[in-house]
């Protein structure tokens, strides 16, 4: 917040005066402070103005600086500023959060008593200010006063459940940091109980951790151990395990088992190590059970498929057929063998094999029969479809019965029926059938005018389907509508304050918050109030939130042409965000702004604090050693103010820049197609170079060194890189429509309908 410009009207001329503000601040405050000496002998000339932002700050609550302290600490001089200028229905309801910045504040300064002071004012007030003092208070406050605050977090914790920063985790650190100051022995009991309780917390600590007697215990640690992708660790405590003298059969039975396990499924190494382990396992007597026994058995079959040893995963498949023939796992692996031929390329030995598991057992009569009911359960499902799709991949003018089948009843909208009609079109083109396949063409325009099948449709037949042209909505919104019920936006007011004091350590709690108002609220609303309220909640810093809800608000309104009419709503599924930061990293890096936003929107929905299962992280969900890779990354130029051993990856403006440069990187080695580009981002260099190599043996029709966009992508082994790829090009092409220059068909024009698969040097990470 910069200072006052002159000629701004003072706090007392603003809007509902400084008499209304005072009295009703005067309300909120627990408990008032007289004007300190330093306020009340300054001049009687002083501006008015000044005596006017001085009794704001005593009405917070907050003591009245000094002179040399403001000028010995520019955060408190900021923060003092940001006060006095903040809107006052947010001085209304956030009170309390100005309180807790101004003491966390004189703590950084040194003002500890101060703060200590300041802080215990807190302990009775809201529930987010009052674990933000608690806390300040166990870091700042004497021992004995800092140990009762610790307890009393607690307890808090324990009764409700609290996110971090006062999750188990959190306060075992927060309590941890106290023992150091005040308790050695403490500390060591600390160290011990994380150690024992919390080993991913133990490992990161550099805590040894200490031998467990029960080997119930040891195995349980493991695989916690393993939950916090400390897989190593999980592997050394595993082999130690079963080397335990006198262990019962069923526990080293158990410890094998799991470490092959998380070779396979985790560190996704020496498969073959592993198989082995597992065949070893299943002809041993008595396994703990007839279920573990069949988990081993599929495990060890898909170790020896992953070791390239097609042939032996068979054996161990069709050996669990012969024992166990109508169990799940069975027909898991009559699926899994015809899988086998369809990875290898052989597609009449993969369309045979999947037949049976079909309800047309490969008859076209009998789909054409069915046709709208296709099943929607388990492998049943999926056999139907590879098997539609493997006639297809070796000779499309036989396909277009079992594609039809599975489009389903009516106009295909379903990602399945979608992905149907599309090949289906391409199968009755073969066919010479061409009325058909321009009406199946026509209707997936209808249904998604534009997913990737409609791309695809509009990059071949560019004269054949409507345009739409860009709208160019402004890629800054206005400031959301002021709405007539307060108590709609205080929860989004208070959480913005908080964010603008910047009290990072309340943001979940706030938001959580903000989040639940919302959700109450929102359905009792009509549509114009709904946008409204998403606007402060997109506002207010809720981004992921506005788009997700917004996007629920008319789905009609996003599958049909953005008109300006619907601006706001547009603006809110697609935010154009974090200006600031994209225009660094797009123009450093040289990658196009719509396209670092689209990864943003598809990556993390711009929450600037996601974390994914496997620990990706930020806006752009990079990992660590991913992150680290990129800054260090030989031969370019280093990133202006960016230290690569102190990634902070949830802050936006190093995660975007990192982003940027990554794609950058990949760009650079798959010669800009945008397709590739996005598999690489979601499956890595690695998955997808072997994909490229493999890709001239998937169909006669593919040349060297060339692959048909559309049946490269639909032949990506991973459905998770599959749909990726396909939502992503959606939103690049929808960033462009909306705010760029290209229409829908222009977009859809850069797609490179037949890829160029060879592979340059580069990243690899």
């Amino acid at each position: 917040m910069t200072q006052d410009q002159p000629g701004r009207p003072p706090l007392h001329t603003r809007a509902g005066g400084a008499r209304a503000l005072l009295i009703t601040l005067g309300a909120l405050c627990a408990c008032e402070q007289a004007p300190s000496s330093a306020s009340s002998s300054a001049p009687r000339s002083a501006p008015r103005p000044a005596q006017a932002k001085s009794s704001v700050l005593s009405k917070l609550g907050i003591p009245s600086p000094s002179r040399q302290l403001l000028e010995a600490s520019p955060r408190l001089s900021a923060l003092k500023t940001l006060i006095e200028d903040s809107p006052e229905r947010e001085l209304v309801v956030g009170a309390d959060l100005a309180q807790l910045a101004w003491a966390q504040a004189l703590a950084e300064v040194g003002a500890l008593a101060d703060a200590t002071s300041l802080a215990e004012q807190l302990t009775q007030g809201e529930q987010s200010s009052q674990l933000g003092a608690l806390s300040l208070l166990v870091e700042v406050a004497p021992c004995p006063q800092g140990e009762e605050a610790l307890q009393t977090l607690k307890r808090r914790a324990q009764d409700q459940g609290l996110p971090p920063p006062w999750d188990e985790a959190s306060l075992a650190l927060t309590e941890r940091s106290w023992a150091q100051r005040c308790s050695p022995n403490l500390l060591r009991k600390v160290n011990r109980r994380i150690a024992k309780r919390l080993p991913q917390l133990a490992v990161k600590l550099s805590l040894s951790l200490p031998r467990l007697s029960r080997a119930e215990d040891q195995l349980e640690r493991a695989l916690t151990l393993e939950a916090g992708r400390a897989y190593d660790q999980a592997l050394t405590l595993l082999q130690e395990l079963g080397r335990r003298p006198k262990l019962s059969r069923e526990l080293s039975w158990r410890a094998r088992y799991e470490r092959a396990r998380i070779q396979i499924e985790r560190v996704r190494t020496k498969y073959k190590e592993a198989a082995l382990a597992l065949d070893a396992l299943s002809k041993e007597p008595r396994p703990p059970s007839k279920q573990l026994w069949r988990d081993a058995r599929l495990l060890a079959a898909k170790a020896w498929s992953k070791a390239g040893k097609a042939r032996r995963a068979e054996v161990v498949y069709r050996d669990l057929i012969k024992r166990w023939e109508h169990s799940d796992e069975a027909k898991t692996a009559r699926f899994m063998i015809a899988f086998s031929h369809y990875e290898a390329g052989e597609w009449r030995k993969a369309a045979k094999a999947f037949a049976p598991l079909c309800r047309h057992q490969g008859e076209a009569k009998r789909a054409q029969k069915l046709k709208g009911l296709a099943s929607r359960s388990g492998w049943t499902r999926a056999s139907e479809w590879y098997y539609a799709w493997s006639v297809y991949l070796r000779s499309p003018r036989s396909a277009s019965a079992f594609l039809t089948y599975q489009i389903g009843e009516g106009l295909p909208t379903s990602e399945d029926g979608r992905r149907a009609a599309y090949w289906a079109s391409k199968a009755l083109e073969a066919n010479k059938k061409l009325d058909q396949a321009r009406a199946l063409r026509s209707s997936l325009l209808k249904g998604d005018p534009f997913d990737w099948y409609a791309l695809l449709l509009r990059a071949r037949y560019p004269d054949e389907l409507s345009d739409l042209s860009p709208v160019q909505f402004s890629k800054v919104t206005a400031p959301p509508a002021e709405l007539s019920d307060p108590d709609l936006t205080d929860p989004l007011k208070r959480l913005l304050f908080s964010q603008r004091l910047g009290l990072k350590s309340l943001d979940l709690l706030e938001q959580k918050r903000a989040k639940d108002h919302l959700k109450a609220r929102l359905s009792g609303l009509g549509y114009p109030e709904r946008v409204a309220l998403l606007s402060w909640a997109r506002t207010a810093g809720l981004i992921e939130l506005s788009l997700r809800m917004s996007v629920g608000l008319n789905l009609k309104l996003l599958s049909a042409p953005p008109s300006s009419t619907d601006e706001r709503s547009w603006q809110l599924a697609y935010p154009w965000s974090y200006t600031d930061e994209l225009h660094k990293a797009s123009e450093h890096e040289g990658v196009a702004e719509s396209t670092i936003l689209s990864f943003i929107r598809k990556e993390s929905a711009f929450q600037p604090r996601a974390q994914s299962h496997a620990h990706a992280q930020g806006l752009m969900q990079l990992l660590d050693k991913t992150a680290f890779s990129i800054a260090t990354w030989e031969g370019a130029e280093p990133i202006p103010d960016l230290d690569p051993e102190e990634l902070d990856l949830l802050n936006p403006k190093v995660n975007i820049q990192l982003g940027a440069r990554y794609l950058r990187a990949l760009s650079e080695r798959y010669h800009g197609q945008l397709p590739l580009i996005a598999a690489g981002y979601n499956a890595g260099p690695a998955h997808l170079n072997s994909w490229l190599k493999q890709s001239s043996t998937w169909s006669a029709r593919t040349a060297k060194g060339r692959a048909p966009l559309d049946l490269f992508v639909e032949r990506v082994p991973f459905k998770e890189a599959r749909l990726y790829i396909k939502r992503l090009m959606k939103t690049k092409c929808l960033y462009e429509l909306l705010y760029g220059d290209l229409s829908i068909n222009q977009c859809a024009s850069t797609l490179p309908l037949t890829l160029d698969t060879s592979i340059r040097g580069g990243v690899n990470f």
